[in-house]
């Protein structure tokens, strides 16, 4: 039986509130309470890999640190600074 509901919510298709209802009529409520966490931890896994989708897209990102070192490399400025210093 825990099985069936396992199977129906590994299918990519959607579930049906009857397919739900005669995928758990007979299971016990040890068994449902195990479907529900599963489904739970499931959920909590799915929002966590959201929110890391969220961050590396919206987030800070590591251009913003490469701006520190940029001064570096910027030949304009080494050009104009060579050139005050020695008039």
């Amino acid at each position: 039986m825990l099985i069936d509901a396992a199977n129906l919510f590994s299918s990519k298709e959607p579930v049906s509130k009857e397919a739900f209802g005669s995928a758990i009529q007979d299971m016990s409520s040890e068994e449902k309470d195990s479907l529900l966490w599963v489904l739970l931890q499931q959920r909590n896994s799915d929002m966590e890999k959201l929110q890391a989708m969220r961050q590396d897209k919206f987030g800070a990102s590591s251009e913003k640190a490469q701006t520190l070192f940029d001064h570096l490399f910027n030949e304009t400025e080494t050009v104009e600074e060579i050139e005050e210093q020695t008039v």
